[in-house]
């Protein structure tokens, strides 16, 4: 596959970064995530998202490895995929891992696609419509997904704020 890939120009560690993709590592990535979050309404998007999603794996355990392994294969793969402007290729491999060791883990489609649904429909919903912004997902999913675990994190430690910074 990365032989496909590398002789289709996709592939290639070597090229220069994206003007889209300016962060090279999720510590450069989070502040500008933080920032992609200023509205009180799109943290509790993310809150309440991030919440349901983990009661749902909560209740699917079987699904935390093929989470891990989606989301450990989109930051491996994303030195590879950072001079393509967008975050779709990343996106689809991670899906795709996801999706495959969910279904094989969990034994049904709807247990591994609800959780992810409903989470990225809460944030999602945030963006849009409170925030009136693109998510990060589009452009950088697997540091998206890591903000957004870090993110709950740092409001229940009460590192962050979830109130308005605008």
């Amino acid at each position: 596959l990365v032989h496909v890939l590398q002789s289709m120009n996709i592939l290639r560690v070597g090229k220069p970064a994206a003007k889209s993709k300016p962060y090279g590592s999720f510590s450069e990535f989070y502040p500008f995530y933080l920032r992609e979050h200023a509205a009180f309404g799109t943290k509790l998007t993310h809150f309440a998202g991030t919440t349901i999603f983990l009661i749902l794996l909560s209740l699917s355990a079987s699904l935390l490895l093929p989470l891990l392994a989606a989301l450990y294969t989109g930051y491996v793969l994303f030195p590879f995929f950072r001079h393509i402007h967008t975050g779709v290729a990343e996106m689809c491999v991670m899906f795709g891992v996801y999706l495959c060791l969910g279904t094989h883990a969990s034994g049904s489609l709807r247990t591994t696609v609800l959780p992810m649904f409903v989470a990225y429909g809460c944030a999602w919903t945030g963006h849009f419509f409170i925030e009136k912004n693109r998510p990060a997902t589009f452009v950088y999913p697997a540091f998206s997904l890591m903000g957004d675990f870090r993110m709950f994190y740092d409001a229940i430690v009460g590192n962050i704020k979830m109130t308005d910074k605008k």
